[in-house]
């Protein structure tokens, strides 16, 4: 047995009485094997995201007609983009936590990525809930925004196989989709990280502050030997509520060109170097 396999397990339980009438009402869905493989999936969200109960039970599209997304997730417009987020889930009551992600089920979620990001693109029969955010999202692409995508694997286990990596690689969608892998061990890391972040910003100039879609927003200038002291404190922590999370340096154009930005000789930033070496 795998104690942290076990560990979601417990929890599991918790939530399939917290989701259970809601389950039944809004995906008819009753029976306890696939009322707990919708607790999983309502789990990775709900921690992957960051999102409130309401929020994480509304992503979910789980049941008949789903098309092999069990959850799906989009965000505002920004810059001319959005983000898509779909979840897979894939439980199994055995806690050995030793199974791959079934190679079949990525061979799903890319045949979904083909067909949901396609605005002409003929579904068949999916479920009310999955057609509804389909629709939005084709809604937006239609407008001109694109979509990046982050297809995320769910499992009580370990990640796909060579097989399924090579489907990945095959796809040919590029840096337009991402892909994660979580599971047990992902889940447990993600939930210890409680302790918060207490920190003073020393902001430069003139700042000023704004109500925006119900939060407040300080707009301001902070000096980058601060933001080197922050992550040097406190490291990728700083970024667990960023709903596309950090995706490291390699392969990521963007982050690529940032670094290559505040790291060049030719630029007010050279000397960017003599802190972070």
């Amino acid at each position: 047995m795998n104690i942290n396999a076990s560990i979601i397990d417990q929890r599991l339980t918790g939530i399939m009485e917290e989701i259970k009438a809601q389950a039944a009402d809004e995906l008819n869905i009753k029976d306890s094997g696939k009322l707990k493989s919708l607790s999983f999936v309502y789990l990775c969200v709900k921690t992957m995201l960051d999102l409130d109960h309401d929020e994480a039970f509304d992503c979910l599209t789980e049941g008949g007609g789903d098309f092999g997304v069990d959850a799906i997730h989009f965000t505002e417009e920004i810059d001319g983009e959005f983000v898509v987020t779909l979840f897979q889930g894939k439980y199994k009551n055995n806690l050995e936590g030793n199974a791959h992600f079934a190679a079949n089920a990525i061979d799903d979620m890319i045949n979904a990525i083909r067909h949901l990001f396609d605005p002409s693109a003929t579904l068949g029969t999916i479920n009310q809930r999955l057609k509804a955010k389909v629709e939005t999202v084709h809604s937006l692409i239609r407008d001109g925004y694109i979509p990046q995508v982050r297809a995320i694997a769910c499992n009580n286990g370990l990640q796909w196989n060579d097989a399924a990596r090579e489907a990945i690689q095959r796809s040919g969608f590029g840096e337009q989709v991402t892909w994660e892998h979580v599971n047990h061990d992902v889940l447990i890391s993600i939930l210890q990280r409680i302790k918060p972040v207490d920190e003073t910003l020393r902001l430069v100039g003139k700042a000023s502050i704004e109500d925006m879609n119900f939060s407040r927003v300080c707009i301001g200038r902070i000096p980058v030997t601060e933001i080197h002291a922050l992550m040097k404190a406190h490291g990728e922590r700083l970024l667990e509520r960023n709903i596309r999370r950090y995706p490291g340096l390699h392969g990521n154009r963007v982050n690529e060109g940032i670094r290559s930005t505040l790291t060049s000789s030719n630029n007010t930033f050279a000397n960017f170097r003599r802190y972070v070496s």
